[in-house]
């Protein structure tokens, strides 16, 4: 007799990802199950009803968990900027084409995150504005509202993760890490704390 298939929560969740971006929230538990490859009742046994797994699944907190508490005091602060726009931006690729399937179903992500403090936007906003006020305390960026430096970041990867899906990098080509570099320097331009302007703030 063979042996039951070991499978992950966050494979079942991927495999839910697959189907609901898909086919939006009226997709069946069981072809989420038929995608993973196991039984609906194991489905159910991690997830307790189809809205538990939905919400888990779109939400996808796991994948935008930012480990920013390292990174502070190390290394050149634009540097890391840099290195953290990538980051996004892949993120941003990810999450993107969710976000408009569930538009396009009707279901809008603004429903799902609206009440789950963990959802992605507010994950990230959160861990982003926790490091560059770390980093603000330090001395290491001028003295700036953390919250805002946050909002450009997640903005511009937004934006250009939202281009790209739409197309328009293929008529005006930029690569990701050359974005990513000059977000980063334009940024520095105001976090360097050695810069006049930047101690003139407020």
């Amino acid at each position: 007799m063979a042996r039951p298939r070991t499978i992950s929560d966050e494979q079942i969740l991927e495999a839910a990802r697959v189907v609901f971006t898909r086919d939006g929230v009226a997709a069946s538990t069981a072809t989420v199950a038929r995608e993973a490859g196991v039984s609906e009742g194991t489905v159910f046994r991690r997830f307790p009803t189809k809205d538990a797994l939905f919400q888990r699944a779109m939400s996808s907190p796991e994948e935008w968990r930012l480990d920013l508490e390292g990174r502070v005091g190390q290394g050149a602060v634009e540097e890391q900027v840099a290195a953290l726009a990538v980051e996004l931006i892949e993120k941003m690729r990810r999450t993107l084409p969710r976000m408009m399937a569930l538009a396009t179903c009707g279901d809008h992500p603004r429903e799902l995150w609206r009440s789950n403090p963990e959802a992605p936007p507010f994950a990230a906003l959160k861990a982003l504005t926790n490091y560059f006020d770390s980093e603000m305390r330090l001395g290491r960026v001028a003295a700036i509202d953390p919250e805002v430096v946050a909002r450009v970041i997640l903005g511009s990867v937004h934006n250009y993760a939202f281009l790209e899906y739409m197309g328009i990098h293929t008529r005006i080509p930029i690569a990701a890490p050359t974005f990513a570099r000059g977000i980063a320097r334009l940024l520095w331009r105001g976090l360097d704390p050695s810069r006049p302007a930047a101690m003139e703030n407020g």
